[in-house]
C-alpha cells in the first residue's frame, strides 16, 4: 500500500492587505501565520505566478487564483521533505502530478518512493504508477536495474486504494507479477486473476482471497514458453489433471508470452528513473526563496508539457497485460 502524503492547512489571507503590499513592496508578509507570498516577474515570464511559503513548512511556486488557492501547474515542498510536482485546481492536487516522498537511508541502502499519475481533489484517483524503489545508496538512482529491488502498481486507482491493475515485484530472489484486482486493504482479491513467478516459471490463474490464491488453474512451462504442466486447483490442492480446456492454455501461454517479451519490469524503472532524473535536475536541494534559482524553477515550470517523459509513462498505463 502507498504511505500518507502531507497535506496543506488551509491559510486565510486578507486579500485587500495582499494587493496593496504586492504593489508596494513586491511581496507580502503575514507575521501572525509566519507566511510570504511573492509574485515572480521578469522580462520573459510575467504572469500569476507566485511563491508562498507557510507556517506549516509548505514552499510552494506555481500558479495562483484571485482567491489566492493554488491553481493550474506549481511544486510543492514540504517540510518533512517530500515533493509534488503536478497540477492544482481549488487549492488541491487534481489532474496530473508526481508526488516524491522524502528518501529514507537504512544502513547501505535507501529507498525511494514515488507516485505518478491522476488526482482528483488531493485523492490519487483513476489510473497512476506507483514504484517504492530500494537502492545502494552509493549510487545513483535508477542506475542499476539488475540489483534494484522494487515495487511498482500500474493501474485503475481510487480514493488512494489499488482497484484494478498490474503488480510488478522484484527482489534478490525472484521476480512477480500479479494482474487482477484488489481489496480496500490493497491484498490481490478477486476472480480471473493472474500470478507468475519469473524463477520458477509458474502461472496462477483463477480467484484470488487475501492474497491467497483459492481456486482455478496452476501451469509451469519450460524455457520455451510451452506448458509442461496444467491443472485445477481448488483451496490450494490439486482436483484435476486431465481435460484441461484448450483456450485456458492458450491464455496461459499467451499471458506468460506478453509478460516476457515486454520485459516490463526494466521498462518500468527506466521510464521512471527519467521522469525523476528530470523532477531531481530541476527541483531538489532547492531553496525557492533563493532569487539565483527562480529562473531554473521557471523553465521547469513552463516547460512540463513539453516532456515527452511524463507521456511515456502515461503509455505504460497502457500494457497489453492491462488491457485484458
Amino acid at each position: 500500500m502507498m504511505q500518507n502524503f502531507q497535506n496543506t492547512s488551509k491559510i486565510t489571507f486578507d486579500k485587500l492587505d495582499i494587493f496593496r503590499s504586492l504593489a508596494k513592496k513586491g511581496e507580502y508578509k503575514d507575521e501572525k501565520s509566519n507566511s510570504i507570498i511573492k509574485k515572480w516577474e521578469d522580462g520573459e515570464v510575467t504572469s500569476n505566478l507566485f511563491i508562498l511559503q507557510l507556517k506549516n513548512g509548505l514552499q510552494f511556486l506555481g500558479v495562483i487564483n484571485g482567491m489566492f488557492e493554488r491553481e493550474g501547474f506549481g511544486f510543492n515542498t514540504y517540510k518533512n521533505g517530500d515533493i509534488y510536482f503536478g497540477y492544482f485546481s481549488e487549492d488541491k492536487r487534481n489532474k496530473h502530478g508526481i508526488y516524491s516522498y522524502k528518501p529514507k537511508i537504512e544502513n547501505n541502502f535507501i529507498s525511494r518512493e514515488y507516485y505518478y499519475g491522476l488526482w482528483d481533489d488531493d485523492y490519487r484517483n483513476e489510473y497512476g504508477v506507483y514504484l517504492w524503489l530500494k537502492e545502494n545508496k552509493n549510487i545513483s538512482p535508477f542506475s542499476d536495474f539488475e540489483r534494484a529491488i522494487f515495487t511498482a502498481y500500474v493501474g485503475i486507482i481510487e480514493q488512494d486504494v489499488f482497484k484494478k491493475g498490474t503488480l510488478l515485484i522484484k527482489n534478490e530472489n525472484d521476480n512477480f507479477i500479479y494482474h487482477g484486482n484488489f481489496s480496500k486493504e490493497g491484498k490481490k482479491e478477486g476472480n480471473l486473476c493472474y500470478f507468475y513467478s519469473f524463477k520458477k516459471n509458474m502461472l496462477l490463474y483463477g480467484s484470488f482471497q487475501k492474497d491467497i490464491f483459492i481456486s482455478g488453474h496452476f501451469a509451469t512451462f519450460n524455457k520455451e514458453g510451452n506448458i509442461i504442466n496444467l491443472c485445477k486447483c481448488n483451496q490450494g490442492k490439486i482436483v484435476n489433471r486431465n481435460g484441461i480446456n484448450q483456450e485456458v492454455e492458450k491464455l496461459l501461454i499467451n499471458f506468460r508470452k506478453i509478460i516476457i517479451s515486454k520485459n516490463y519490469f526494466k521498462n518500468i524503472y527506466e521510464v521512471f528513473g527519467q521522469a525523476i532524473k528530470f523532477k531531481d535536475k530541476n527541483m531538489n536541494n532547492i531553496d525557492i526563496f533563493n532569487s539565483g534559482y527562480y529562473i531554473d524553477i521557471i523553465n521547469a515550470v513552463v516547460g512540463y508539457n513539453k516532456i515527452s517523459i511524463f507521456r511515456n509513462i502515461e503509455n505504460m498505463l497502457k500494457m497489453e497485460v492491462l488491457s485484458n
